[in-house]
């Protein structure tokens, strides 16, 4: 059986035009090779802009400014590796200029594998 965990953690700072993140929440329907990432829906928001990594720092990408329209306030990631921990962010577009973009706001997802043995 996989069971994980998410911990929504504070904005980055870095590529966005200096408004405030959306406010991304702990995933959901965390299955061995896929997740749902998950967001509150942000005022004015035309699109949202989804990363997920492997790497804390978002060095390399499993998805890299995957767009997401608005009011959709989550998105099923798959195709993902068991026992990894992942990292997604979300950042949104706001109004009609492709420049009104947020910060980005980070979530932590972490897998484990539990197995249990039957008698």
């Amino acid at each position: 059986m996989w069971i994980g965990n998410a911990i929504a953690f504070g904005a980055s700072s870095g590529i966005g035009g200096g408004l405030l993140p959306p406010v991304a929440t702990a995933a959901t329907g965390i299955g061995e090779t896929s997740f749902t990432a998950n967001w509150d829906a942000y005022a004015g928001a035309s699109y949202y802009l989804l990363d997920v990594s492997e790497s804390s720092n978002f060095s390399t990408f499993v998805y890299e400014n995957q767009q997401v329209n608005a009011p959709s306030t989550s998105y099923v990631v798959i195709g993902l590796s068991p026992n990894t921990t992942y990292y997604y962010r979300i950042r949104a577009n706001v109004g009609a200029s492709p420049f009104n973009i947020t910060e980005w706001q980070n979530v932590n997802i972490q897998w484990q594998l539990i197995t249990e043995t039957y008698n």
